[in-house]
């Protein structure tokens, strides 16, 4: 929501990028290496194996330059994975300032439609994946499609952030339903591979609100 309403203020791409930028940059960089610092001063707990595992490989000065500018996508790590979502929602601002440029304010409704695609693409991906029911070599491919779409695309996220500028736009139809039932997807499947929630209260709340959210 406020993302849309920072673009609509900025004269240019460039105008907007750069406040964008002037805001994240210069605070991540201090944060990570304050974080480098401290760890490598007070070493964090290291577990190996497990669905827990944590910092089987210290960070190394690499690693914090690799942070510094969001190299993630290039096989680096980050200093503290807690900043993985700061390169999302990089990749969000560069998806949105772009199609602010070709499409002006259309760009919220071919945002949610791509939203729509991209993220319902991932979904049923990883619904053939789960199930096994294709061949070896095709849930393969399959699984290297699924990874570039989330990863390149951030479809997994796409929606939530298109619920944003729709609501910006005011813009409360058939294609904003569509998309608070895939944030419920995600939501759901989110829900019931981490086991520290607990699934089925977790899923009765989101589904209730997303139904309000469609009712109103």
């Amino acid at each position: 929501f406020l993302i849309a309403r920072s673009l609509e203020s900025c004269q240019s791409l460039a105008e907007f990028y750069a406040k964008r930028i002037s805001r994240i940059w210069p605070l991540f960089a201090v944060a990570g290496f304050v974080i480098f610092v401290f760890i490598q001063i007070f070493p964090p707990p290291v577990v190996t194996e497990g669905a827990n595992r944590f910092n089987a490989t210290s960070a190394n000065f690499i690693d914090l330059l690799a942070t510094t500018f969001f190299l993630k996508d290039l096989g680096f790590r980050w200093v503290d994975g807690a900043f993985w979502s700061i390169l999302v929602e990089l990749k969000f601002y560069l998806f949105a300032g772009l199609l602010a440029a070709f499409f002006g304010k259309r760009y919220v409704t071919v945002f949610c439609i791509a939203a729509l695609v991209l993220n319902g693409c991932s979904v049923v991906i990883e619904i053939v994946v789960r199930l096994n029911i294709l061949p070896e070599s095709g849930l393969r491919t399959l699984d290297g499609i699924g990874k570039i779409l989330n990863g390149v695309f951030i479809a997994k996220y796409l929606p939530f952030f298109a619920i944003g500028l729709a609501f910006y736009q005011r813009r409360f139809d058939g294609i904003f339903a569509a998309l608070v039932g895939l944030c419920l997807i995600d939501a759901i499947v989110a829900i019931s591979e981490d086991g520290i929630f607990n699934p089925t209260d977790n899923i009765v709340f989101i589904a209730l609100l997303c139904l309000v959210l469609v009712i109103d």
